[in-house]
């Protein structure tokens, strides 16, 4: 079953190399993380994070970092990182894209959709 697994995922690595180095040498100004997370997925996979795949993240240090299902047991994450351009302006970039074999969801993550909640009422306040 494994052999099969990584055959599968193998056009999903393939999809990833041809264009990650585009999304990561982007600074994104004006996204919510859900936003930025659904724009990666879907440009890497063509995937929708809400409709096509299952989709968790986790807080780090520096920003969340996003576990994106792709088929079962394969897995794409990314790490979205807050930071402050050349110009001063907050925004964010992404990095450390990998692709991983899971049988399940490691501890610490939480569904998208809390977040996605959370940046709806945080937008609400403004």
């Amino acid at each position: 079953m494994v052999e099969e697994v990584q055959k599968r995922a193998k056009k999903y690595q393939d999809l990833a190399n041809e264009k990650w180095n585009d999304i990561i040498n982007d600074f994104y100004v004006c996204y919510t993380n859900c936003d930025l997370a659904s724009k990666v997925i879907y440009d890497l996979f063509e995937r929708d994070i809400f409709n096509d795949a299952f989709t968790y993240y986790r807080n780090i240090e520096s920003g969340i970092k996003v576990l994106c299902e792709l088929e079962e047991y394969i897995y794409f994450t990314f790490d979205i990182i807050w930071t402050t351009g050349m110009f001063g302006d907050t925004g964010q970039h992404v990095s450390n894209g990998s692709l991983r074999l899971l049988k399940k969801i490691p501890k610490g993550y939480k569904d998208i959709e809390q977040l996605f909640d959370m940046e709806l009422d945080e937008e609400g306040e403004e």
